[in-house]
């Protein structure tokens, strides 16, 4: 049974707890030693976040924030959105 307020683990089944079936992943993606995470190319990234930014930029007109404050966040956002971009989609070296 699942306790209030206990978030499982992703990759513990409904199984595991007395349930039925896979709460977050098949049993065949699942690996209690390997951490499964699916590649994001940067250039894909970056596109989602400019689609976020194109929306907040709308939102903040159809409310009718002064223009400069507009181009401020986004420039800060587009520089987050690289910073971040960057952070998640680097190759990790391989350890000697």
């Amino acid at each position: 049974m699942l306790k209030v307020g206990v978030r499982p683990h992703r990759c513990e089944t409904v199984a595991s707890r007395g349930g039925h079936g896979s709460l977050f992943a098949p049993e065949a993606l699942r690996s209690s030693s390997a951490h499964w995470e699916a590649p994001v190319s940067f250039a894909l990234y970056t596109i989602g976040f400019i689609i976020m930014i194109a929306g907040l930029i709308y939102g903040a007109t159809l409310l009718h924030m002064p223009t400069r404050w507009i181009v401020v966040g986004t420039v800060v956002l587009l520089g987050l959105g690289i910073v971040k971009a960057v952070t998640a989609t680097r190759q990790r070296d391989p350890s000697s």
